[in-house]
């Protein structure tokens, strides 16, 4: 093959120098068709492949690489045969003498005739506004608290407009997942026809032949409350929601480098509000207007929300121990006193542990995502220290119960008193169950500044008729030294059936 620069010499003797083929054929060592091909074609030399590769040196080894291909067919994905993976077992097995550069290229022809390898050719998808949203899944890691974890982002991905919606959640549980759906619906103010998904354990129990799925009947209520239809990834293939897998990695780099410094969830998925309210001005590549004109675009296509959201929570039945605790997924939450050894029903939500007994609500609990950590309410207790008070200086609830500063002088005031003491101030305590820590603090310091304190008092002040105990004062007896002497005696059943006697 002669090479461009041989060339251009041989055309340029034959048409300035005026020299003849058979001449050049002579001085240069050629043929005369390869000196009629450098002057009529005088391109660089392409290389053009053979058409047939007979591999002679696979021989009868053919048919045994075609049988490995053809079973990696039923075999995962990640656990199939590569072509080195092929030249290794024909080496082992069969003492096979060839190059390894032979079999690369005979498994690389064969898989693409067989549909097992090759570069995936896709058609251009053009979607309408309205018709689709994406969901997915992505990790993350934040400073919270000045730790830095882990959290799972939720992400929803209109495929019109490219309008995103994310939220951060500490697990990625079934409630978690129905809670982004229903927040970014609400963000939207609509719900799209449909939404493209992974076959997530919240959503699918088992994959079916083709497109067929075994739908968890909870992921089915979700839907049918929203009105959606769900079109699953088949596995592997998360190229069929390429909007929402494209995010994650824009998401990471520009919102989450260097990571956000947060005190809580609230503060983290505030600030992720307010960039997803920043990518309205962003103009995506190849469109012609802003993620925000798009979505204004898109927003009447929506379907209308229902009335009333979805409830999205977990739950279960449990029952209340002999501590007054109930457990879920090992941790232990509190309840009053009053509900121990009941049967209750527990709503797990994203963020949150609510308790219910015939269907009203009796305790709520922020929710913890450790392994047997407690969360023990010290206001539910707070009955129990009228026949337990020294619970309220070793219990468990009330070790790290923080007090305002009035509670301890409103405990000292009775426990001077010979006509109140301590259990007074067990009983004041119990108000908090129902009360809050500010408005039982404002009746002990009025009581306190009126010198009359008291659970009745006290009482007397939540209720709002303060006028009762307005004009209270603690007695001064020295204003009355005739009563120091007076003693009075104490009335007995049997003196009233002698004044009754006498009557009739």
């Amino acid at each position: 093959m002669l090479l461009v620069e041989r060339k251009e010499m041989i055309k340029r003797d034959n048409k300035l120098n005026g020299k003849s083929q058979r001449t050049l054929s002579r001085e240069y060592g050629v043929s005369r068709h390869t000196i009629s091909n450098a002057i009529e074609n005088p391109y660089a030399p392409r290389y053009s492949p053979r058409r047939h590769q007979p591999f002679p040196k696979l021989g009868k080894f053919k048919g045994v690489i075609c049988q490995w291909l053809e079973e990696d067919r039923s075999r995962h994905r990640k656990q199939r045969h590569t072509a080195k993976r092929v030249y290794e077992r024909l080496v082992e097995e069969y003492d096979f003498d060839g190059g390894e550069s032979t079999v690369r290229r005979y498994v690389s022809r064969k898989k693409k005739e067989m549909g097992l390898g090759g570069k995936e050719v896709f058609i251009p998808v053009d979607h309408q506004p309205g018709g689709e949203c994406q969901v997915d899944w992505c990790e993350a890691l934040i400073k919270i608290q000045g730790v830095i974890r882990k959290i799972h982002l939720f992400l929803m991905w209109l495929s019109y407009s490219g309008k995103v919606f994310a939220k951060a959640y500490p697990v990625e549980k079934q409630e978690c997942f129905f809670d982004g759906i229903r927040e970014g619906f609400e963000y939207f103010g609509g719900v799209p026809t449909q939404v493209r998904l992974d076959n997530l354990k919240s959503a699918v129990k088992r994959i079916l032949k083709g497109k067929n799925r075994d739908e968890q009947a909870d992921f089915i209520a979700f839907r049918s409350h929203y009105l959606f239809e769900s079109s699953f990834c088949s596995p592997g293939r998360g190229n069929e929601k390429g909007g929402v897998e494209g995010s994650v990695p824009y998401v990471r780099h520009n919102w989450f480098v260097p990571y956000p410094s947060v005190e809580s969830f609230d503060e983290l998925n505030a600030y992720l509000f307010e960039k997803c309210e920043r990518e309205n001005s962003r103009k995506p590549s190849r469109k012609s207007l802003s993620i925000g004109s798009l979505f204004e675009q898109e927003k009447p296509k929506l379907l209308s929300l229902p009335e009333t959201a979805y409830p999205c929570c977990k739950t279960e039945s449990g029952s209340v121990d002999s501590y007054s605790r109930v457990t879920y997924l090992t941790n232990l939450y509190s309840v009053p006193v009053r509900y121990g050894y009941s049967s209750v029903l527990i709503h797990a939500y994203p963020f949150e542990i609510v308790i219910a007994k015939n269907n009203r609500v009796i305790a709520r609990h922020e929710r913890l995502f450790g392994r047997h950590e407690e969360n023990l309410d010290p206001r539910h207790y707070v009955k129990l220290l009228e026949r337990k008070p020294a619970g309220l200086d070793v219990g468990k609830p009330f070790r790290s119960w923080k007090l305002p500063p009035v509670y301890e002088q409103y405990r000292q005031a009775v426990r001077a008193r010979k006509d109140l003491g301590t259990r007074d101030y067990m009983k004041v305590l119990s108000f908090l169950e129902t009360r809050s820590m500010d408005a039982v603090s404002r009746a002990m310091e009025k009581s306190l500044s009126s010198n009359a304190p008291g659970y009745e008092n006290i009482r007397l002040l939540l209720h709002g008729d303060d006028r009762k105990i307005s004009e209270i004062r603690s007695m001064d007896m020295r204003q009355w030294p005739g009563l120091n002497g007076y003693k009075a005696d104490i009335t007995h059943a049997n003196q009233y059936n002698k004044l009754i006697r006498k009557v009739n």
